[in-house]
């Protein structure tokens, strides 16, 4: 079992005063089956990745698929103007639209039809592409936060001038030329 961080020894401390020894080693075994049942990561470990040419390659090719995934999914969001919100909208079921984009571009029977350039992206494991589809729905739902604050801005302030601009959301496509982006 790992160390006690000093947290943790700090509440243990308080827990044990004022009890006597048996009430002690019963509530530290409780403590200990309760710390082993939910362990927690504590720490963090950075690498820096130095990959060999053929890897770096694979990695670039990995990344630029993922990229290609964003973006068409993007696409489809912005030709069905899911990305347009309303002022008395419900909020949009977010687990509902991550489904219909993984089963559209990301599983692999969504590509059987598809010219084979765009089939490439099968080449690239399907828990990055997924990872590019969450990262969709997280601007969306970034999207959303902001239109909710708007709103209630505008129903505080109701003659203010920003209740007076129509809302405008356009999510933007990832470039090409942003090479640093985070594919995870």
């Amino acid at each position: 079992m790992p160390k006690l961080s000093p947290k943790e020894k700090e509440q243990r401390s308080q827990a044990y005063q004022g009890l006597d020894t048996e009430q002690k080693r019963q509530m530290k075994q409780q403590l200990d089956a309760a710390r082993n049942a939910d362990p927690t990561v504590t720490r963090l470990c950075k690498y820096q990745l130095q990959p060999n040419p053929a890897q770096h390659h694979v990695l670039m090719t990995w990344m630029r698929d993922c990229h290609r995934t964003y973006n068409w999914c993007l696409q489809y969001i912005r030709d069905h103007k899911i990305h347009v919100f309303e002022k008395d909208m419900k909020e949009p079921n977010w687990n509902q639209l991550k489904e219909r984009l993984r089963v559209r571009f990301v599983y692999a029977s969504a590509f059987k039809d598809q010219p084979p350039h765009r089939q490439l992206v099968l080449r690239t494991p399907k828990e990055m592409r997924d990872k590019a589809v969450d990262s969709v729905i997280a601007v969306l739902e970034q999207g959303w936060t902001n239109f909710q604050k708007r709103q209630a801005t505008i129903r505080k302030y109701p003659h203010s001038r920003a209740a007076q601009r129509p809302w405008k959301f356009v999510p933007t496509f990832k470039s090409r030329r942003k090479w640093t982006s985070s594919i995870l």
